[in-house]
């Protein structure tokens, strides 16, 4: 059962998926910044970076 914004009632009562196969191959690489604005100017050339581990946290 699904409830709405609006608080209208639906009733799923088919659904399909379409799944891929895992890739292969996984890999990262962990990279450190000294401070948080080196981090930050790091991520306006690769977004990727966006994703990242405070080192308290780490």
């Amino acid at each position: 059962m699904v409830i709405g914004s609006e608080g209208i009632l639906g009733v799923i009562t088919e659904a399909w998926m379409r799944l891929q196969e895992r890739p292969n191959f996984r890999a990262s690489c962990p990279v450190f910044f000294n401070d948080y604005d080196k981090a930050l100017k790091a991520t306006r050339y690769n977004p990727n970076l966006l994703y990242f581990l405070p080192i308290a946290d780490a």
